[in-house]
């Protein structure tokens, strides 16, 4: 493109030489075509400087999209092994979990075990205690039933005695 143009500011340059008119005419009419020409070659250099301009800036954008193509992969990469891990890191997860539930439960049962097993010692203790105060009371109170049924027996004995003794009096 930039040849055409080159071509076409010679072409008008020779055309204007080759035309030949009158003097000054002619003058004018070389200033007119050699500004023309001037002014057609410095939008010829333009172009030629946009095209390099374009030809750079479409080379960047090639490189940014490989970059961008690169990227990605490298996310979608790391996408899949992230997708790959999550159920790993889940089951890992839930294994830890069931194994610390465990430890727990296991944990519960020995405290509880301890504190019934406390519990229990406790409740001997106390049953042991009422077992021997149960027996002190026994102890207490056997005099004074045998007194009470001692005192029935001889005041049975002594009404026995008298009504005898009343009887013997009698007939």
């Amino acid at each position: 493109m930039a040849m055409q143009s080159s071509e076409a500011a010679d072409e008008l340059y020779q055309e204007s030489s080759t035309n030949g008119g009158s003097g000054e005419d002619a003058a004018q009419e070389e200033l007119m075509e050699s500004d023309i020409v001037g002014a057609l070659l410095k939008v010829q250099e333009s172009i030629d400087r946009q095209a390099k301009k374009n030809e750079q800036t479409a080379e960047q954008m090639r490189q940014m999209l490989s970059q961008m193509r690169d990227v990605l992969d490298e996310v979608q990469r790391i996408r899949n092994d992230a997708a790959d891990s999550t159920p790993a890191a889940q089951l890992a997860a839930l294994s830890g979990v069931s194994k610390v539930q465990k430890d727990a439960e296991e944990l519960t049962v020995k405290s509880i075990g301890e504190v019934t097993e406390r519990n229990k010692k406790y409740i001997d203790t106390l049953v042991l205690e009422s077992h021997r105060r149960i027996e002190r009371l026994g102890m207490i109170t056997l005099p004074d039933r045998l007194f009470y049924y001692g005192k029935w027996i001889v005041l049975i004995l002594v009404l026995f005695l008298l009504g005898h003794a009343i009887w013997q009096l009698i007939a």
